[in-house]
């Protein structure tokens, strides 16, 4: 069964099989296997989005840069 981390603090999560529910072993907040899956995709969708934006930032530089005037120096 793989790891799961608290999307609330960071603490382990404890599966209780009686119940199909995940528990954090810090704050105590309870998850069901689907909210962690939904709440997973939305943080990857975040980081991927994020990555994304800074690579079309660094593009919108580059080409700024190439456009504009350069001095000898660059």
């Amino acid at each position: 069964m793989p790891a799961y981390y608290c999307p609330e603090c960071g603490g382990e999560l404890r599966y209780e099989p009686t119940t199909k529910i995940y528990v954090c072993k810090a704050c105590g907040r309870v998850y069901e296997i689907e909210e962690l899956k939904t709440t997973k995709e939305r943080f990857l969708k975040s980081v991927m989005e994020s990555d994304e934006e800074k690579r079309k930032k660094r593009r919108r530089e580059i080409v700024k840069w190439w456009l504009g005037e350069k001095s000898v120096e660059e």
